[in-house]
């Protein structure tokens, strides 16, 4: 399909001509042949320029080159019909390397639409985007009392509701509280961050150890060899284990919220890929 902005068959022969690079994969002259495009203003006129900056920003996109797709996708004018789709695909571009606040300011920037499912789309990817950024009065004052008539997008942003939910009331667990618990008992303090089975272990590794270094102590006191050997492993797992607990809190909530992001993320891509794509 041609994407020219203009009935001329040989602008639509050069347009012909980057996607063969493409197809060959000859990276280089592509990059080549499009720049030199892009930077001739008197022989193009700005419809085709934009054109040939939409095709190379796809092109380099299939070709896994983000930063390069990023590059030409920004080139596209306001003017343009392909600014809308570029934008938003140089946004989530921008968000899949966590880019938040440049992906909210593409998509922000793109041209508006009143009403219909371009309008419902830009508010959906901006609520998204304003839960990534943790921005979440924001996220309140987009999805409130916003009920989009595309199913897709209703789907979506349901599922952003209840992300919004889950990170506005989930709560971070104290390190220094879960160290204290694994000081008094091994493992305690990793059942209080929610790591049952790294409890468990931890208190069979040094419960044990703990026991026979009080045995040895007790048959030979400090004369006994086997005291210092399993003494030590039992400091090294014990302290290891509050030290473990400690950290353990934040991470685990790390990963919760790392592991909503993602879903976001992917739920952003979802509306954007079968309304452009």
């Amino acid at each position: 399909m041609c994407l020219a902005q203009e009935d001329s068959v040989p602008l639509r022969d050069e347009l012909n001509f980057i996607f063969h690079l493409g197809d060959n994969k000859q990276i280089d002259d592509l990059e080549s042949y499009s720049n030199q495009i892009l930077n001739d203003t008197t022989f193009y006129s700005q419809d085709f320029r934009d054109s040939v900056a939409f095709a190379s920003g796809t092109l380099f996109k299939d070709f896994k080159l983000q930063l390069k797709a990023r590059y030409y996708f920004d080139l596209v004018s306001m003017r343009s019909v392909f600014k809308i789709p570029a934008a938003y695909t140089s946004g989530l571009m921008e968000m899949d390397e966590h880019h938040y606040d440049k992906a909210y300011q593409k998509i922000f920037d793109a041209p508006e639409a009143e009403s219909g499912i371009l309008y419902e789309l830009r508010i959906f990817e901006l609520a998204g985007l304003s839960l990534l950024k943790k921005d979440y009065g924001q996220y309140d004052l987009l999805a409130t009392g916003f009920f989009p008539e595309d199913s897709t997008i209703h789907v979506e942003l349901k599922y952003l509701s209840d992300y919004n939910y889950i990170l506005q009331n989930m709560k971070k667990k104290s390190g220094f509280v879960a160290g204290a618990l694994s000081a008094i008992i091994p493992g305690l303090g990793k059942l209080y961050t929610g790591l049952p089975g790294q409890a468990l272990a931890s208190f069979l590794k040094v419960v044990p150890l703990g026991i026979i270094t009080a045995e040895n102590f007790r048959n030979g006191e400090f004369k006994n060899a086997q005291f210092y050997i399993f003494g030590s492993l039992f400091s090294l797992f014990y302290i290891g284990g509050i030290w473990g607990s400690s950290i353990s809190a934040k991470i685990v909530y790390q990963e919760k919220v790392d592991e909503i992001h993602h879903n976001i993320r992917v739920g952003l891509h979802v509306p954007v890929d079968r309304i452009f794509h």
